[in-house]
């Protein structure tokens, strides 16, 4: 008997387990691409979200996925930086979905080019190496009025090192925050695209601009320039002199470096209640109306005035809408939050200290120092003036008759002012102009306008006194 069949047995078995196999491989190729090519499915394997969304229709991942992102956007995030944190939501965070175009995307895949392309692609399906996540974008709008809100809240001030002149002690500086918006945004977004619950907000630091280490050394046993003004103790005008000696407590102390600027608006910061004033006459469009922080201006002046007899650089000073009752022409100087501002600069070799006093009806600003280089005079001469005008208003409240002024009328002046430096034996050194406009003061009156039984006509008046002319020159010397 010939024993070929035998040796030929096994690979005749091998080759059946072969066609077999291939006839079930192809049978399951064969019911995938069938499955595949229906347009409302995703071919088998895309994940999406880390989920395998294969064999499902795009519309329902799409409304399973929207469902999803509904709760994502509205769920709970914490914003965390340097001292705090804040809760908030995506959705007001300016997260929105971009998904718009994905759904289309998944329906295409492994329908495209050729049929080998397309099987390729269907291919890399199955080993898992399609993955899609659903898409976030920002609202800028929305985001910036969110973060606008917060940065209320995180920023803080730098505070450079100060004296406390009263207790002879170096008070320490603090350092700042400011929260970086547009980096914020950023951050924002890619933790929602990550899934992520907490973001580290984008917050800058801002170091003091003089340390304690700095002000060992210091030697401020001179007053370099010093001014007084008053103010009424009067308890009308409490709220007012509140307002003062809270400016003044925070400026006391301040020190200014060689070559250093001083920003009157700055280093005070804003005006607002939460910063400690209250409401009181202010200036506003040649006006005394009640504002918040009203009396600033008398901070400011005196402290121009100290300045100008110390021999500090003036970079911008700008002179009040109607003269000071406390202050003479040419030496004061208005500030107004944010953008009017009193700036001066150190221009000695050795530091220089803000030194304020507020008691008794008096307001005292001194600039301190290592020693004075010269005795300084204030000249001011009146070169032009205007005539102020007359507004009349009437009260239908006041009888007929009665008159009653709200404001006393005074010229405009236009002012030559001249700072000279004199050395230790008096002869001058040199000398500083300037030329500043004071416009006239509205004379304002209100008139009775109500008619009573023993009263048709409204009597005759006399005239009214405006504010009398200050003295065409002036002169100190310091």
């Amino acid at each position: 008997m010939s024993n070929t069949p035998l040796k030929n047995g096994p690979l005749i078995a091998l080759r059946l387990i072969l066609a077999a196999a291939l006839g079930v491989g192809s049978a399951g190729l064969w019911h995938g691409w069938q499955r595949g090519n229906r347009p409302e499915l995703v071919v088998p394997g895309v994940r999406l979200g880390g989920q395998d969304v294969g064999g499902k229709t795009a519309a329902a991942i799409r409304q399973r996925y929207q469902t999803w992102e509904q709760k994502l956007l509205e769920g709970a995030v914490t914003l965390s930086y340097p001292g705090g944190k804040i809760q908030s939501t995506w959705h007001s965070l300016g997260v929105t979905p971009r998904s718009g175009s994905l759904w289309r995307q998944l329906t295409r895949i492994g329908r495209r080019g050729g049929f080998f392309e397309r099987l390729m692609e269907r291919s890399r399906a199955r080993r898992g190496l399609l993955r899609f996540a659903p898409g976030f974008g920002l609202a800028p709008q929305r985001a910036l009025t969110a973060l606008g809100g917060f940065k209320e809240r995180i920023d803080v001030r730098s505070r450079s090192a100060r004296l406390d002149l009263v207790n002879r002690r170096i008070l320490p500086g603090r350092v700042g925050y400011e929260l970086d918006v547009y980096r914020s945004q950023e951050r924002i977004l890619a933790a929602a695209r990550q899934g992520r619950r907490i973001v580290k907000l984008a917050v800058k630091e801002v170091r003091p601009k003089i340390s304690s280490i700095q002000l060992r050394d210091l030697s401020i046993g001179t007053a370099l320039g010093w001014y007084e003004t008053s103010y009424s103790t009067s308890s009308r005008w409490a709220n007012r002199t509140y307002n003062l000696r809270v400016a003044a407590r925070k400026l006391n102390g301040t020190i200014l470096m060689p070559d250093e600027i001083f920003d009157f608006n700055e280093t005070l910061g804003p005006r607002s209640q939460t910063e400690g004033y209250r409401i009181a006459p202010v200036i506003a469009r040649g006006e005394l109306v009640d504002g918040i922080a009203g009396g600033l201006c008398q901070i400011s002046s005196t402290l121009f005035a100290a300045s100008f007899f110390a021999g500090l650089e003036v970079l911008k000073a700008d002179v009040h809408s109607m003269p000071s009752h406390y202050i003479g022409l040419g030496l004061d100087a208005t500030v107004v939050w944010p953008g009017v501002t009193l700036r001066l600069r150190n221009p000695y070799d050795f530091p220089v200290v803000l030194h304020y006093q507020v008691n008794s009806g008096r307001v005292r600003a001194e600039i301190l120092g290592a020693k004075r280089l010269y005795k300084i005079g204030f000249e001011r001469r009146i070169i032009g003036d205007r005539a102020f005008k007359e507004e009349i208003r009437s009260d239908e409240n006041m009888k007929l008759g009665e008159r009653k002024v709200e404001q006393r009328g005074q010229r405009g002046y236009t002012v030559r002012r001249r700072r000279i430096f004199f050395d230790d034996k008096g002869h001058e050194v040199r000398s500083q102009y300037w030329t500043v406009l004071y416009p006239p003061t509205t004379m304002i009156v209100t008139l009775g306008a109500k008619k009573t039984d023993d009263a048709t006509e409204a009597p005759e008046l006399k005239p009214l006194n405006p504010v009398p002319d200050p003295a065409t020159f002036h002169r100190i010397v310091q």
